[in-house]
Order: structure tokens, then sequence, then C-alpha cells
């Protein structure tokens, strides 16, 4: 699905810039 993909395309920038 386009929202899994979406997902995780926010979950690993959030993890590139240590926002998590």
């Amino acid at each position: 699905m386009v929202l899994n993909m979406y997902f995780l395309k926010i979950y690993h920038y959030a993890s590139k810039n240590n926002i998590l």
C-alpha cells in the first residue's frame, strides 16, 4: 500500500535525522 510506503519513508527520515 502507498500508506505503508509513506510511513516507512517518514520512519527512515526520522531515524536518519535522529528525531526519534
